[in-house]
């Protein structure tokens, strides 16, 4: 009897393992598999930029013909769903990718039940110096189509691919594997986060007691202003584009760039967007920056310093709940955000770059923009580099973790404000474990910041852990590379 329950648990286990297989990708990030899931019956289609639209819509309606969703998210890119899976076998699908009119299908992932995510028809690789790219492609079978440098780094390249045998995902592990790169990845699109949307009440500029505040619990800072209100300071925002012709942010503004591929308007830094929502949230990071003091709107942190609206993302994929609310997802490609971080400080010359937008998908090469801007800013000064990304929320409380320009060393700190109460808290102690949970690092704090000291530890991935005075303790993975 045993035997046979054994045989059955054995059995059904081995056909589970196949199915988290089948319905798993993964993709290397600092030499760890990081697993995304497919999401069930549904692809991405892109269709090739030379097809007429009459031609595309006529593809799309026999879709719909024969029982698949249909949705747009940008004008060359659609998601199409059904109850069947095997869309690749369906006759159109399979007709349009003989005659060139879609160039790949991708599935649409999900990484950790939130971003969602899919792989386009390029990777992107970091190769050693006096590395012949062409030879290295050639030697690992890797079907190159067209290459160019992106981002600081010379070393750096995006590669289109030829995915009618493999996709990007395959070709990018391929290489991980092998070992011939400092790292390769595929070149995503993903879903964006916008992150605190909503600025119409500034009380935590000055705190008069509106909204049911307390009066003074703010940020303090109009004793600031009598030092400095942002003269002479240019501030990128990174984001969905910004409103170039608002009275409140007109006179502040520098030129711009679209880092995008335009779609749904935008220009020079420009907003544009589809569906029920404009891009909107642009403008009102860069209104909490620099609106000017003119007694029109509302006034900025810094309204006297220059603003350079960067657009690296834009919204659609819009969608209505039972009660007709509209909501929506912003998008992004891997090569926007490198493409628009490097052009902000490197082509515009900003001192601060400012990231009101997070993923959770991890991307070295998103990682190493950033770096590059934090060391290599400002004639080598580094710039400041804001994210509303890196963060782990912990009651009112919010425990980041960033880079310091200085190597081997990362920055923490704890902090939290609401309209009625300043959150005091400390880090008691800190603590860097390896992936084998051997403590390698341990430091004292009792303040609420510190500078994570791994100089003398060997790069690679660590696990922190972060002991606050409330009781709580906050596990974080870093990276010392």
């Amino acid at each position: 009897m045993n035997k046979i329950l054994l045989t059955i648990i054995v059995f059904f286990s081995t056909i589970y393992m196949g199915y988290a297989q089948d319905n798993q990708l993964f993709y290397y990030h600092n030499a760890e598999k990081i697993y995304l899931d497919k999401i069930e019956n549904t692809k991405i289609i892109n269709f090739n930029k030379t097809i007429e639209t009459t031609q595309k819509d006529s593809i799309c309606n026999r879709l719909k013909e024969v029982g698949y969703s249909v949705m747009e998210i940008n004008p060359f890119i659609y998601e199409v769903s059904s109850s069947t899976a095997q869309l690749e076998k369906n006759n159109v699908i399979s007709t349009s990718l003989e005659s060139g009119y879609i160039t790949y299908i991708s599935d649409m992932l999900r990484y950790n039940n939130s971003d969602i995510l899919w792989a386009s028809n390029a990777i992107i690789v970091r190769i050693p110096l006096e590395t012949d790219l062409r030879n290295l492609l050639k030697k690992n079978k890797i079907p190159m189509v067209d290459y160019r440098q992106i981002g600081h780094s010379k070393q750096t390249y995006v590669i289109e691919l030829d995915v009618t045998e493999e996709n990007a995902i395959e070709y990018a592990n391929r290489l991980s594997e092998i070992g011939d790169v400092v790292w390769a990845q595929p070149s995503f699109w993903r879903s964006i986060h916008q992150l605190n949307p909503y600025y119409s009440s500034q009380w935590g500029l000055k705190n008069i007691g509106q909204y049911d505040g307390i009066p003074g619990i703010d940020i303090n800072v109009t004793p600031a202003w009598e030092i400095a209100t942002g003269t002479g300071v240019k501030v990128a925002v990174l984001d969905g584009g910004v409103d170039l012709t608002h009275p409140d942010l007109v006179n502040n503004l520098l030129p711009g760039y679209d880092a995008t591929d335009a779609a749904y308007g935008g220009s020079n830094g420009g907003y544009g967007g589809a569906g029920c929502y404009e891009d909107a949230h642009g403008t009102a990071c860069a209104g909490i920056i620099a609106s000017e003091n003119n007694n029109i709107g509302v006034k900025g942190v810094a309204f006297n310093s220059s603003l350079i609206s960067v657009r690296i993302k834009y919204n659609y994929y819009t969608y209505f709940d039972i009660f007709g609310n509209c909501f929506h997802l912003s998008w992004s490609h891997d090569t926007c955000i490198i493409n628009g971080i490097n052009k902000a400080w490197h082509d515009y010359g900003a001192d601060i770059l400012s990231n009101s937008w997070g993923m959770t998908a991890p991307s070295q090469v998103i990682n190493e923009a950033i770096i590059d801007a934090l060391t290599e800013g400002r004639d080598s000064l580094g710039c400041i580099v804001v994210e509303s990304e890196n963060t782990t929320i912990t009651q009112n409380y919010e425990l980041s973790v960033y880079p310091n320009p200085t190597d081997g060393e990362l920055i923490v700190e704890i902090a939290g404000l609401t309209r009625n109460d300043v959150q005091v808290i400390k880090i008691l102690t800190m603590e860097v474990y390896d992936l084998t949970n051997r403590k390698v690092h341990q430091q004292t704090v009792n303040q609420s910041y510190s500078t994570l000291k791994m100089n003398e530890l060997e790069n690679g991935v660590y696990i922190l852990k972060v002991w606050l005075d409330n009781g709580e303790v906050v596990v974080r993975k870093v990276v010392k590379q």
